[in-house]
């Protein structure tokens, strides 16, 4: 295949930029590839400026307009709620048990505190393969057991599991592997003040 000019194909691009007698692509002008994207990054500033659309909760995306350069829309909550730690009263000990876990192991932990928020002890354990549930279950009874152990008489439950609270009032919840457990433990509570409630994650 032969151009315009007589040059091969092979040698059409440099054709363009050299030949004598240009063709219509010679003529037009080249633009520096800083300037395309100075272009294109202030016109997307302008358009991300000019709309009142909604961000998403991706940080993929949250990235990508602060490298354009856009303003944010972030996404309006449907309910802000303020969560702070509430100590106990006089005399009362307070303590706050979280879970964790995966696919292949799960465990508990919990942390003892008086009325100044001062710290008593702290406890965890690892349980092997388990869900959530068996987990937030086993701390709330190692808790209650502690309590025991240490001569807390007025213990304050709190746990950020609603089905461990439903599971002091509803006892058919607990799995029947830790129903021997779950019977001593309500046991040791009939012979304690005992107060348990939910939290939320954050204030856990």
């Amino acid at each position: 295949m032969q151009s315009c000019c007589h040059c091969s194909f092979d040698q059409s691009f440099q054709c363009c930029l050299v030949c004598k007698k240009p063709n219509k692509i010679s003529k037009k002008k080249m633009i520096d590839w800083k300037s395309s994207i100075s272009t294109i990054i202030s016109n997307l500033a302008i358009s991300g400026n000019n709309t009142n659309a909604l961000a998403t909760s991706s940080m993929y995306d949250f990235v990508i307009m602060k490298k354009f350069n856009g303003k944010i829309h972030p996404l309006k909550a449907p309910q802000i709620l303020e969560v702070i730690w509430q100590p106990p009263v006089f005399h009362w000990t307070k303590c706050n048990t979280d879970e964790t876990g995966t696919s292949t192991s799960s465990s508990y932990g919990g942390i003892f505190r008086n009325k100044d928020a001062n710290f008593l002890l702290c406890f965890s354990e690892n349980l092997g393969p388990g869900n959530a549930f068996f987990a937030e279950l086993s701390g709330a009874m190692r808790a209650i057991e502690l309590a025991k152990q240490y001569n807390w008489f007025d213990l304050w439950l709190e746990t950020d599991s609603e089905l461990v609270v439903k599971a002091f009032s509803n006892h058919k919840l607990v799995p029947c592997n830790l129903r021997n457990k779950w019977r001593n433990c309500i046991l040791i509570l009939s012979s304690v003040n005992f107060v348990v409630s939910h939290v939320y994650r954050e204030e856990n």
